[in-house]
C-alpha cells in the first residue's frame, strides 16, 4: 500500500510527523498534509471557511489513500470522523498502539474479527512491514 493517510489528534501531532518520515523512507506517500505544519489554533478559533477547507483537504487526503493508519489517543474526535470515513470509502484502517487504552469504539469497530481488513499493529516496524506494497 504505497499512499497513507494519518489519522490521530492534533495532541499527537510529533507521533504522525515521526511515523510520516518514517513511512516516506520507506517509500510510501503520505496523503495526510495536517501533520506537516503548526496547528493554527484551536478549531473554534478558525472561521469557517478556514474550518471547512481544512476537513476537505483531509477527506480528499484519505480519498487518495491506498490505506488510513490510526495512531489511538483519548481525545481523538476528528480522527474518529476520518475513521468512519474511511470506513465508508472502503479504505483498509491500521490500527497503532498498545491494546490497553484504546478508544471503545476504535477497538471493536476495527478489531471486532468481522474480516474488515482492519488491523492493529504494536509496534512502527509492525505497522511498516503490514503496509508492503
Amino acid at each position: 500500500m504505497s499512499a497513507v493517510y494519518i489519522a490521530t489528534s492534533m495532541l499527537n501531532r510529533d507521533r504522525a510527523v515521526v511515523l510520516a518520515e518514517r513511512l516516506r523512507a520507506s517509500g510510501r506517500t503520505v496523503t495526510s498534509t495536517w501533520h506537516d505544519s503548526e496547528p493554527e489554533g484551536s478549531e473554534d478559533s478558525l472561521s469557517d471557511s478556514r474550518r471547512e477547507f481544512i476537513a476537505q483537504t483531509n477527506f480528499a487526503g484519505i480519498d487518495a489513500a491506498h490505506a488510513v493508519v490510526f495512531i489511538d489517543h483519548p481525545r481523538c474526535r476528528g480522527a474518529l470522523v476520518e475513521i468512519g470515513y474511511a470506513f465508508g470509502r472502503r479504505r483498509p484502517i491500521f490500527g497503532i498502539g498498545p491494546r490497553k487504552g484504546r478508544s471503545l469504539m476504535a477497538e471493536y469497530a476495527v478489531d471486532g474479527g468481522r474480516g474488515t481488513g482492519v488491523c492493529w499493529c504494536d509496534s512502527l516496524d509492525d505497522l511498516v512491514s503490514r503496509l508492503l506494497p
